[in-house]
């Protein structure tokens, strides 16, 4: 009798997408939570928790960063259009 395959596939953890501040705030939010439900967590669960929200944070400041550089872009753009009006006028 050959073996035979089950169709059963390893499932892989789920990976996040952290694309908006909404979607990072609602991580750490979830953090917390899991790690409030645990009062008696062990100190190398509480670190890890840590540094999780301080990677978390720190990707919200890129995110915010990104974002405003792409409002300083648009500004610009529309400030030197503005002028250049003014200027045919």
């Amino acid at each position: 009798m050959g073996e035979q395959e089950l169709g059963h596939e390893k499932k892989l953890p789920r990976i996040r997408r952290y694309g908006t501040l909404g979607a990072i705030r609602r991580e750490v939010l979830r953090c917390y939570e899991e790690l409030r439900a645990r009062p008696n967590a062990d100190p190398v669960e509480i670190q890890r928790s840590r540094a999780l929200g301080y990677l978390l944070s720190t990707a919200g400041e890129l995110l915010k960063s990104e974002k405003l550089d792409e409002i300083e872009k648009r500004l610009d753009a529309l400030e030197a259009k503005r002028d250049d009006k003014e200027t045919r006028q």
